[in-house]
């Protein structure tokens, strides 16, 4: 098996002669494959970082979801947050720098939300004509398949924006190409492209190794599943957080889980399997309480889909006990559901508390998803061999 070779290897082999100021926008999963942080190796090589800029969950990819990160420094580094007070660079943090150089790890879903930072740090390059450097990294779940729909730009969100289907099927590179086409004005970018890498080459099979980018993806099977089981944070049943199998493992206190496995089972879900687990949440629903529910098992990568799949569980969850089933709202607003952002829009939610089929309910996450593949194509650097609902 030949070895994918990272965009970030082509930059440290270049060497930082006639480098000057950089500013890296990364966190601790962005490693070399030999399990050096890039942003070390990068200062072992001589390259000049002089500022870090972290995304959700810190530098050290250690904050819980959603939970603010203050600036703060790294040996001797100033490294600025870009998930609290603000969500970009201001423009002093970039006057100083001479490129901003991006390596991130993205986990191939729009639900996560490094890619809106990439986005948001692009967009404030362009106004200080600040160079930027992408570095691309492998898709984890794959860059043939693309499942979903995209959000209305009116109900756009950091969960949820820039067109992107819920499974996008696009390197990191790729997504800044489309981006900068489709949305965002250009700053100056030049792209680390990989090499050895195809669009239907599997995680496993690159030969790098896999660090969790944040505390709740810490597998690729984890990855896999993450674009359809993360529709549960919009419902208050525990999708296993602070477990170690979160968003593998969905239930509730109240959940009969051997009636919910059958239930499951008996739909036929291609590429995946449901057993039983018992297990206690840390965090988020039902943090420290005893539940039932089932694991997902991924039998089969190329016919697995997480987005249909999570809808089939959502429904079938609020058959098994509709009594208890029920959505999570937003923190800043009570009155609306978080499930509405993650959807872009309540339609999906008013449509499952109708009683509707998961067919129905699945449709409506899968609009706009051909305008995205129309414009997805474009902004393509791998082999292109398309595939996908």
């Amino acid at each position: 098996m030949t070895r994918c070779r990272l965009g970030i290897e082509k930059v440290i082999e270049q060497g930082p002669a006639g480098t000057r100021r950089i500013g890296l926008l990364s966190n601790q999963s962005a490693i070399l494959p030999d399990g050096t942080t890039v942003w070390q190796a990068l200062r072992n090589a001589g390259f000049p970082i002089v500022r870090l800029f972290a995304p959700e969950h810190g530098f050290l990819a250690a904050a819980q979801d959603t939970v603010p990160v203050e600036d703060t420094a790294l040996e001797g580094v100033e490294t600025v947050s870009l998930y609290g007070v603000r969500k970009q660079p201001a423009p002093e943090h970039l006057s100083d720098l001479d490129v901003l150089l991006v390596d991130i790890q993205d986990v191939g879903c729009r639900y996560y939300t490094y890619l809106y930072t990439v986005a948001a740090a692009i967009e404030q390059c362009a106004r200080t004509n600040t160079e930027v450097v992408v570095c691309d990294r492998p898709n984890p779940i794959g860059a043939s398949i693309v499942e979903g729909g995209a959000v209305a730009e009116e109900a756009s969100s950091e969960v949820g924006g820039y067109g992107l289907a819920q499974r996008h099927g696009l390197t990191l590179c790729e997504f800044v190409r489309y981006l900068t086409r489709e949305y965002v004005p250009a700053a100056p970018i030049r792209y680390a492209w990989m090499d050895g890498y195809t669009r239907d080459t599997r995680f496993e099979h690159t030969g790098l190794p896999w660090k969790q980018p944040s505390p709740n993806l810490p597998s690729i099977e984890t990855a896999r599943v993450y674009p359809g089981t993360c529709l549960f944070e919009g419902t208050t049943v525990s999708e296993g957080r602070g477990t170690t199998r979160p968003f593998e493992i969905i239930g509730a206190p109240w959940v009969r889980a051997e009636e919910l496995r059958d239930a499951l089972s008996e739909l036929l879900l291609p590429g995946v399997a449901f057993s039983t687990e018992d297990f206690t949440p840390t965090f988020s629903s039902f943090a420290e309480e005893a539940c039932r529910g089932v694991q997902l098992h991924v039998t089969d990568p190329e016919t697995f889909r997480p987005l249909y799949t999570g809808v089939h569980m959502i429904i079938a969850i609020k058959e098994h006990a509709p009594e208890h089933f029920s959505w999570r709202p937003l923190w800043e607003d009570p009155s609306r559901s978080f499930a509405d952002r993650l959807a872009g829009g309540d339609t999906f939610r008013r449509l499952v508390d109708r009683g509707a089929g998961a067919e129905e309910a699945y449709a409506v996450l899968c609009r706009g998803g051909e305008q995205f593949r129309e414009a997805r194509v474009q902004a393509l650097y791998y082999d292109y061999a398309e595939g996908g609902l």
